[in-house]
C-alpha cells in the first residue's frame, strides 16, 4: 500500500523555477538557488531520451506545461511502496535542487534531484550503469496523478548512485540534467508498453 502523502505547506516560499509549482512542496529559497522537498512525489520514472517525446521542444524557454508520450518501459522505477519484486522503493520524499544561472542563450536551469532508496540496490544500480552516457529523462508522479517533468538539452542528463549502508541501509539515486524551464507539468502523458526497449 503507498505511503500517504502529507497534507498542507510547511514554512513554504514559492520557488522561482516555473509559475507552474508542484502542490505541498516545501521550498527553501536562497538566491539563484531553491531546494525543495516533493511531498506529492509517488514514482520517478527514469527514460532513456529517445524513447520520449514531448509537445515542445528542448530548447523552448521557460515552459510551463506539456504533452509527453513514451515508447517503451522506464528503465529505472523508483515508487514510495513495493508493488512488485521488481520495485525500487523509496524512503522518503524526493528532493529538488534549482539552481539558475544566466547564459548567452538565456537563463540555464540546473536540476539534481535525489531519491533515497530502501530497497533493490542491485536492481538500481544496474539501472545506473546501463545509463552511463546515455541522455535520460525523469518523469515524476504525485499522489493525485499530476506528471512532472524535466524537460532537458542533450548531453546533460546523468544518473548516479551514492552508498549510505555505513550510515543507514540505504542509497541515493541522483538524476542531473540542465533545461530553459523549471518542472514542467504534463498535461498528458502515454507510454505504449508494446513499443521495443532495446539498448538503442
Amino acid at each position: 500500500m503507498a505511503k500517504k502523502a502529507k497534507r498542507g505547506v510547511t514554512g513554504g516560499v514559492t520557488p522561482k523555477i516555473a509559475r507552474f509549482s508542484p502542490p505541498e512542496t516545501i521550498a527553501k529559497t536562497m538566491e539563484n538557488c531553491q531546494e525543495l522537498i516533493l511531498e506529492d512525489v509517488i514514482r520517478i520514472d527514469i527514460y532513456k531520451q529517445n524513447k520520449v517525446t514531448f509537445s515542445v521542444p528542448f530548447n523552448a524557454p521557460a515552459v510551463i506545461e506539456a504533452e509527453g508520450v513514451a515508447s517503451g518501459n522506464p528503465v529505472l522505477s523508483i515508487h514510495t511502496s513495493e508493488t512488485d519484486a521488481a520495485d525500487v522503493m523509496m524512503e522518503s520524499a524526493p528532493k529538488l535542487q534549482v539552481t539558475e544561472k544566466r547564459e548567452a542563450a538565456g537563463l540555464v536551469r540546473s536540476h539534481v534531484i535525489e531519491a533515497v532508496v530502501a530497497t533493490h540496490f542491485k536492481t538500481a544500480q544496474a539501472s545506473v550503469d546501463n545509463l552511463i552516457y546515455r541522455d535520460i529523462v525523469a518523469i515524476m508522479t504525485c499522489y493525485d496523478g499530476t506528471r512532472l517533468a524535466v524537460i532537458p538539452f542533450p548531453n546533460t542528463s546523468t544518473l548516479s548512485m551514492t552508498d549510505n549502508r555505513q550510515e543507514s541501509h540505504t542509497m541515493t539515486v541522483r538524476y542531473a540534467a540542465q533545461s530553459f524551464s523549471g518542472l514542467v507539468k504534463l498535461t498528458s502523458w502515454s507510454q505504449d508498453s508494446s513499443s521495443s526497449t532495446s539498448s538503442d
